[in-house]
């Protein structure tokens, strides 16, 4: 602000003493001896096992003077040494980028994927949040595409995914939920801050509530067909006792099929031995995550967070911030089922339903759980005391 007030005043003698003061500074070191000055110095923090993001943040400054020369001696030094220096450069950046993995991605029985570039486009997805989605190049070739989450606290996320990854290990050590090759569809969750971060993008995937929409609109059905026969039944829906709205409901069902996941697993499968396989992973991918959910007191299971794999047919399940039953003490709408097993869930599954394969992978996963109680608990403990969980929710229905 001075320097300011006094260019305003004496402008041209403020120009003339930074004029006077840069070139001071720029004969006190020229280039040869900045250059050599600084690789020695670095050269030893390097032997030293100092941070390599440190020495290229200090190589930043000089390569931007390097590329921008202004009196002759620092042109003849730029031809004569700028290639090689701009080449051991990249050299150092390539280097410095290799040291990065690819979030998610680490697996100790397996080489190390690590970042080679970030491409350049970025897709806002028009959603409430406005995720952003990103991709990853990693140095196996292979492209890694990534959900950058802001406004929403992943730490709670994480956790949850420890436990599903706990969770598969115990079932891939029993023999009959591993000859059935039961786990849950995992993804990586990589928190930056307590509000933002990043989460693996689950490609090929479908929403429930997505492919509702698109049956319908293959066959001229409105996407809120059973509201709309509620609304035939009661149009004054809010003033309704509960038992009336339960009328309500069972009148819409008894006049809607709910068939839709049934009908888009059937027609998108290009012959019956696709479709048996993609229904036997879709059941029992259901089942294992049920009881698994059950076990957490995981909620807000609405159909815009129960994803459906196009190839395989497993259920994946995102969102999962709502734990130890919290939904339960909600006001409006509280959850008091287990677990999401509504008729459009339950008729893909066939003629057994939730007779046949539901049920006994459902039997053999809490078999497994139980047996290893002790491990579970341990897990589910960490989440209880974890200061970084808000349990805020709880404290204020206690009051």
């Amino acid at each position: 602000d001075v320097l300011a007030k006094l260019h305003d005043m004496y402008p041209e003698l403020v120009e003339q003493t930074e004029l006077v003061s840069r070139e001071l500074i720029r004969i006190t070191l020229l280039f040869p001896e900045m250059w050599m000055k600084s690789i020695d110095s670095l050269a030893a923090k390097y032997s030293g096992g100092h941070d390599i993001s440190e020495i290229v943040r200090e190589l930043q400054s000089h390569y931007k003077r390097l590329y921008n020369p202004e009196t002759l001696p620092e042109y003849r030094f730029v031809q004569e040494f700028g290639k090689d220096l701009s080449i051991a450069y990249e050299s150092l950046l390539q280097f410095y980028k290799a040291r990065n993995p690819v979030p998610g991605s680490y697996n100790p029985d397996s080489n190390l994927t690590t970042i080679q570039l970030f491409k350049p486009d970025i897709e806002v997805h028009r959603t409430a949040q406005l995720p952003r989605q990103m991709c990853i190049q990693g140095s196996d070739g292979n492209e890694y595409t990534f959900l950058l989450k802001g406004l929403d606290d992943l730490r709670l996320d994480e956790r949850v995914m420890q436990l599903f990854g706990l969770i598969n290990s115990l079932l891939s050590k029993d023999s009959e939920t591993a000859r059935r090759s039961l786990a849950i569809e995992r993804f990586p969750v990589v928190p930056l801050s307590s509000n933002s971060g990043l989460i693996g993008f689950y490609s090929n995937t479908n929403s429930l509530n997505q492919i509702v929409i698109e049956n319908r609109k293959a066959v001229n059905q409105p996407n809120r067909l059973e509201l709309n026969y509620a609304c035939q039944f009661t149009p004054n829906w809010t003033t309704l006792t509960t038992m009336q709205k339960v009328e309500s409901f069972e009148y819409a069902l008894s006049n809607t099929p709910g068939n839709d996941l049934h009908r888009a697993m059937w027609y998108k499968s290009p012959n019956a031995e696709v479709w048996l396989e993609r229904r036997t992973n879709y059941t029992r991918s259901l089942a294992v995550m049920s009881i698994a959910g059950y076990i957490l007191g995981l909620g807000d299971r609405h159909p815009s967070n129960i994803l459906i794999h196009e190839r395989t047919g497993k259920v994946v399940h995102i969102d999962l911030g709502d734990c130890f039953e919290i939904t339960w003490h909600r006001v409006h709408f509280p959850e008091k089922v287990p677990f999401r097993l509504t008729r459009m869930l339950i008729k893909p599954m066939e003629v057994s339903s939730t007779d046949g394969i539901f049920k006994h992978t459902a039997n053999h996963t809490m078999r497994v759980l139980r047996a290893n109680r002790e491990s579970l608990m341990a897990v589910l403990e960490a989440f209880v005391y974890d200061p970084l969980v808000s349990w805020a929710y709880h404290q204020e229905t206690d009051d």
